[in-house]
This record gives C-alpha cells, structure tokens and sequence, in this order.
C-alpha cells in the first residue's frame, strides 16, 4: 500500500494508492468497501482532518447500512478520526479481518446530528472486477 497526496479544489487530499501503484495487481484484504479520502487540516497544519468517502463499493455492507458518498467520517469505534494519519485510519482501524464489525460514526449534509453505522467488514478485491455492459465501448473486456 502507497498513500499518495493531492490536491484537489484547494483541498489536500490522502488517498491509498495499490503496492506499486499498477493496475493490473490485484489485492485482497478485510475491509468496509469504502473509498475514503483525508482532508487536509489547514488550521494546526501539522494533523490531518476527518475522512470522506469518495465511492461505496456495490454489494458491500457499508452500502446496505446506507453509507453515502460525501459523508464525513469522524469516529471509528469510537476513536477520533483528526489527526491520525491515513495509514494508520486504513490498516489499525478500516482494514482488518473478514466478518469483524466496525461502528463508524459520520456527518451528513443536511443533518444535524451524527449518525452511527455497525458495518461488517468484507472480502475486498482491489482493483474491483468491472464487467462490460452492452453498448459500452470505454469499459474493460472481461
């Protein structure tokens, strides 16, 4: 696993990056099916803010509990998310072992108390398996 920053709308962002970055690995670990990103905290500058989910992998139970694109995740079972890093978020407390349970704990837009989610963990194949649809020239060929 690689972390890679960047920047992105003025926001500086964590995301995981596959070993070697290639595509074309493939890896299996525990895991929520959430693609998360850190934000940058620009106030201390020295710690890193709450996470984001930037996708919720399909047929996972972070998106049968109702995990949403665009939340904010601020605890994970309870423990701070600011100002941990990204690699220790991804492999102490979003990885870990097939069919463990994590409570996340996010902010939504439009809601004004935090909501809580007990998610069990999956088998997740990373980069997913993507399936040609009729009609679809840019998807890749199984």
């Amino acid at each position: 696993m690689r972390i890679m920053k960047i920047l992105l709308a003025g926001i500086l962002l964590a995301v995981i990056v596959p070993r070697g970055g290639e595509a074309s690995e493939k890896e299996e670990f525990g895991g929520l099916g959430l693609a998360v990103a850190q934000i940058y905290d620009q106030q201390t500058r020295d710690h890193l803010g709450n996470l984001v989910v930037l996708d919720v992998l399909a047929a996972t139970d972070a998106q049968k509990q109702g995990v949403e694109k665009g939340d904010v995740i601020t605890r994970v079972d309870g423990v701070p998310v600011a100002g941990r890093s990204f690699a220790e978020l991804v492999t102490k407390h979003l990885r870990g072992k097939t069919g463990s349970m994590a409570e996340l704990t996010v902010m939504r837009a439009g809601s004004e108390k935090p909501l809580t989610f007990k998610i069990k963990r999956g088998k997740i194949v990373y980069p997913p398996e993507q399936k040609r649809k009729a009609g679809d020239r840019d998807a890749p060929r199984e």
